[in-house]
């Protein structure tokens, strides 16, 4: 019975790894697809399946041509979720011109037709010489919006900007963040991540997303 107990769990597991990574497969024709639809001059590569992470989908566009790769990323980022870091627009050769590596755009994921809900909390604003802590883990930064534009009134023409130093949680989830601000109502800048795991475990663009929620 033990014995037939561990085949039957071996061949679930078996089939459910085959089931993965028929998923993968699919993912990456219809990346294919997408890039020959969209593009004239780039393709699709994927990474290959990761039994440690098989819900995650990665692989680069790469740019054969000359297109223009701003453009490119954005066509391509409303789709997929992008890894900025690992993306190069620059075109490089090696060995005297015999190898080279054109511009490239890693993906770290697919983007979710539906955003997840998040809201963004303050744990401490950092202006001129003066530090505001917030009174609680649940201080929103709308809570806090009006006490950081008049710190930042009383600096008068120091041209200083406030150090914001923040939680977005997600589905219970906290990914701390900071960044910088000169009028908290428009301007939303320097966005650094502790992790960078973010992008690829909410489906929210790490950069777009956050600065339209704190500028709404």
């Amino acid at each position: 019975m033990i014995k037939l107990k561990n085949i039957l769990l071996e061949s679930m597991g078996n089939a459910l790894n085959e089931s993965d990574n028929a998923t993968y497969e699919r993912r990456a024709a219809e990346a294919k697809s997408f890039a020959d639809k969209k593009f004239d001059d780039v393709s699709f590569f994927g990474f290959g399946f990761n039994e440690l992470e098989p819900n995650l989908f990665k692989g680069e566009f790469r740019i054969r041509g000359g297109g223009n790769f701003d453009q490119y990323k954005q066509i391509i980022s409303q789709k997929y979720i992008v890894d900025d870091k690992g993306s190069t627009a620059d075109r490089e050769t090696e060995f005297d011109g015999d190898r080279s590596y054109n511009p490239t755009i890693k993906i770290i994921g697919i983007r979710s037709a539906e955003k997840p809900e998040f809201e963004i909390y303050v744990d401490s604003v950092d202006i001129g010489n003066t530090t505001i802590t917030s009174p609680n883990d649940t201080t929103t930064y709308d809570d806090m919006r009006n006490d950081i534009q008049d710190l930042l009134d009383d600096e008068g023409d120091n041209f200083v900007k406030a150090n914001i130093e923040c939680r977005c949680r997600v589905n219970n989830t906290d990914y701390k963040f900071q960044f910088e601000t000169d009028d908290p109502d428009t301007t939303a800048d320097n966005i650094y991540w502790d992790s960078d795991s973010f992008q690829q475990e909410t489906g929210l663009d790490e950069f777009d997303d956050i600065v339209a929620k704190l500028t709404a």
